[in-house]
């Protein structure tokens, strides 16, 4: 599938933007075209829209519940074991191993993958590290019977939105509002994402509207917290992604099983939490 990202009116893409710039550096095959073009390969888009640079060759999940679920499934059948309990706390032991207490019972490890997400940060805090991880929230909305087709991820270059077809419904995405972990959702953020879409797609039926609050987990430079704990090495760390979680999942798999079998052959220094020292 491609990402179409449309222009309004007068609006035109710069090819030599930097965001097309670093895409065709690392390869990525990119096409600018004209309103017929952009009517021709989105009929339900609204004639607003003029012109759109199509980023070819993207990949994207049409639910990535499902997708998790399916993965679980899969290392389900590999012979892995879930034990479902919320973890109050990781103990280090002396002898190197640790105890992970849960609401249920004690459990006993000798390794262990934190990959907790905005959590991860709580739960490390008891054991000397204070890690600028922030929660920043994403709201979507879904149109589960919206009368409209999109044959690719639309992002709109003024407004700063996507719009696809997912399995359950039309998804318009795109904010981000740094807020505390517990704080209750904000649902106008995701309600000012209505109007927004029916500029893209005039035809749009809302009658059945789903709103969604989610939070990413966000370090500062942009980048996740992947590798072992210096002080702690039974700990490998695997959260922090951002945006960019699901994309990133597969490398940072990799990155943990060499660390929990050998350690990485790869410097990962610019990724582990000492950098925030």
């Amino acid at each position: 599938s491609m990402n179409v990202t449309v222009f309004r009116g007068a609006e035109r893409p710069n090819p030599r933007d930097l965001q097309f710039r670093l895409r065709q550096e690392i390869g990525c095959e990119i096409e600018f075209i004209d309103a017929d073009d952009l009517r021709a390969l989105e009929p339900s888009l609204s004639s607003e829209y003029t012109s759109a640079a199509l980023i070819k060759g993207q990949a994207r999940t049409l639910n990535p519940g499902k997708l998790t679920k399916v993965l679980a499934q899969k290392a389900d059948h590999l012979g892995a074991h879930f034990h479902r309990a919320e973890v109050r706390a990781v103990v280090p032991q002396s002898d190197g191993s640790l105890t992970i207490r849960t609401n249920d019972e004690d459990l006993a490890t000798d390794k262990l993958v934190l990959a907790g997400g905005i959590w991860s940060a709580e739960l490390l805090k008891p054991l000397g590290y204070n890690l600028p991880l922030i929660a920043e929230r994403g709201y979507h909305l879904e149109f589960s019977s919206s009368g409209i087709q999109i044959n690719n991820s639309i992002a709109d270059a003024s407004a700063k939105v996507i719009a696809s077809s997912m399995e359950n419904g039309v998804r318009i995405a795109g904010t981000a509002e740094f807020a505390s972990v517990d704080a209750a959702p904000n649902y106008k953020r995701a309600d000012v994402l209505e109007p927004l879409a029916k500029r893209l797609f005039p035809k749009l039926s809302a009658v059945n509207r789903t709103r969604w609050m989610g939070i990413r987990p966000s370090f500062p430079d942009n980048l996740p917290a992947v590798g072992r704990l210096d002080d702690l090495p039974s700990i490998v760390t695997a959260f922090g992604h951002s945006h960019y979680g699901l994309g990133m999942a597969p490398g940072t798999a990799r990155l943990v099983v060499e660390e929990l079998t050998g350690g990485s052959n790869e410097d990962l220094s610019d990724l582990k939490v000492s950098r925030f020292a």
